[in-house]
């Protein structure tokens, strides 16, 4: 794809519409809307989320949006390339990026989409049974992270414990199989498990409404089920519980009758920072 062409050339767009360009790979620590880079050797308890402006425009190029993207590009094309810088540059993001060091680690939620992205792409090349050691204990050690501050995502009652939650439910499900981490990866998609059937029923209403009173949000949240039941399907695992599905399911009805069936767009209902999960570089986060 062109997106896939202008990335590994040094060229991507950020939040759909912000363009940079870098060398060989991302500085993964600037932001892009100031000239502000932050440490990468703090621990990341000790990096502030505000005060040099909003650390989303450092987290945006770690949340791997980019690497489905090359995949899809990969198995469309046969072509190496994509593959081969895919390697790359995970490769340069592990040594940048060491675990719980710098602002890339602060936010489990951040954590939870780089390890989706990761999952997927795992998925879609049909490797999550033959994995490196390296990426083993990629999936690992973010499943760590997302862990050990699940309760405060769950105090939030928002869209963060459900991503969290998936993020550990596949990892677990991946790790399960792999030595020398088949009991962390079994207690990590019991948790994710757990928290993904308490998450739907306590904050999707029975009209389908999801507690943030979001369209935007709401269909994330629905991508993050859709991600969930995908795998489920694929690797004949065990369903979820019946009260599980039907928060669900009111949950994508709620959305469904909010959309317009030929525009795609939906009432701009509550908070919309513009968040879309599935960005294949050319989507408008406007079309539901």
């Amino acid at each position: 794809s062109k997106y896939s062409e202008k990335f590994i050339k040094g060229e991507i767009k950020l939040f759909l519409y912000k363009k940079i360009k870098f060398k060989k790979y991302p500085n993964w620590f600037k932001a892009s809307d100031t000239d502000f880079s932050s440490s990468k050797h703090k621990h990341w308890s000790r990096i502030s989320t505000f005060k040099h402006g909003d650390i989303k425009y450092i987290w945006e190029i770690s949340r791997f949006k980019w690497l489905p993207v090359l995949v899809k590009s990969y198995t469309e094309t046969k072509d190496t390339k994509y593959l081969n810088y895919m390697n790359l540059i995970l490769i340069n993001w592990n040594q940048n990026n060491p675990p719980n060091a710098g602002p890339n680690w602060k936010c489990a939620q951040e954590v939870s989409i780089r390890l989706l992205n990761f999952i997927i792409s795992l998925k879609l090349l049909n490797e999550t049974n033959n994995l490196s050691e390296d990426a083993k204990r990629f999936i690992f050690v973010h499943c760590q992270r997302i862990a050990a501050t699940l309760k405060y995502a769950k105090s939030q009652k928002n869209n963060h414990s459900i991503s969290e939650a998936a993020a550990l439910y596949l990892g677990g499900i991946i790790l399960e199989k792999l030595d020398p981490y088949k009991d962390d990866g079994t207690k990590y998609l019991n948790i994710g498990k757990k928290s993904l059937e308490e998450d739907a029923v306590n904050l999707i209403m029975k009209d389908g409404t999801f507690s943030q009173y979001s369209t935007n949000y709401q269909r994330y949240v629905i991508d993050i089920f859709s991600i969930i039941e995908i795998w489920n399907i694929s690797d004949k695992r065990n369903k979820f519980s019946d009260s599980y599905y039907e928060s669900v399911k009111s949950s994508i009805l709620w959305l469904f009758y909010f959309t317009d069936s030929i525009s795609g767009r939906a009432p701009n209902i509550g908070a919309n920072d513009g968040t879309l999960f599935y960005d294949f570089g050319f989507n408008d986060y406007l079309d539901y």
